[in-house]
């Protein structure tokens, strides 16, 4: 199976992965397919908009939860101005997702 990126939103604004899994009785939770759900913290670079790849040095952290069974785990992001922001893995590229 392939992983998906972790990371992800829902359109409320909800981590999908969350979305998908219970609480565990350890104050945790457990992914649908039985993975305990790990949590990552995600460096986010400002872009200005002007450019697609430059930024002006402001970094924003971000901790994202992940199922390790089935999602890459989220490694680098970019935030905007305007709010919206985007998480990725270094595997490949990802679509903005917020």
């Amino acid at each position: 199976m392939e992983k998906r990126h972790g990371g992800r939103l829902t359109e409320e604004r909800q981590w999908v992965v969350l979305t998908e899994s219970t609480r565990s009785d350890n104050d945790g939770w457990v992914h649908s397919c039985g993975e305990m759900i790990l949590k990552t913290t995600v460096y986010l670079s400002h872009r200005i908009p002007q450019s697609r790849i430059a930024g002006d040095g402001r970094v924003r952290n971000v901790t994202v939860p992940y199922c390790p069974d089935c999602e890459l785990a989220p490694t680098r992001g970019v935030f905007y101005d305007d709010g919206r922001w985007w998480i990725d893995s270094w595997e490949r590229e990802a679509e903005p997702v917020a």
